[in-house]
């Protein structure tokens, strides 16, 4: 087997989620703790993330992607000025799998929530960085 179907074997994926996001103008979205990990690529415009209890915020430019590995509490804005809103409400509405902020048009993101059942999961997890960076220009992986 090759090591990323080793390591896939170990954590026993159990189900996962997806979900676009599709935003316009001036945005921030509050998203609360999770199971599991998240994996997001920004497919069009550029965003700021920042996780709960990691310091400052990281741009992200279209072509780059992010995991998420802590479960901690994080947000997506397209200002740092701007105010957070529950991403939970947006997500309520999502039609054909795309939740749209201001009317969107100006950046798109797409993601997914994997869960894992393996007794292994945990133990690799939490050995992880909680937010990873591949920056699609730099094409070299940014640990922050």
């Amino acid at each position: 087997m090759e090591p990323l179907s080793d390591v896939l074997a170990l954590l026993k994926p159990q189900t996962y989620v997806s979900a676009g996001l599709n935003a316009g103008g001036a945005w921030a979205l509050q998203y609360p703790a999770y199971s599991g990990i998240k994996f997001n690529a920004v497919t069009q415009g550029s965003c700021w993330v920042a996780v709960e209890g990691e310091g400052e915020p990281h741009k992200l430019e279209q072509g780059d992607c992010f995991l998420l590995t802590s479960g901690r509490p994080f947000t997506l804005l397209s200002d740092l000025d701007v105010l957070p809103m529950p991403a939970g409400p947006l997500y309520a509405g999502v039609c054909e799998g795309v939740a749209c902020c201001n009317n969107g048009g100006d950046f798109f993101l797409v993601g997914a929530r994997f869960l894992f059942s393996g007794a292994h999961a945990k133990a690799l997890l939490g050995s992880l960085r909680s937010i990873t960076e591949m920056t699609a220009k730099k094409r070299r992986v940014n640990k922050f």
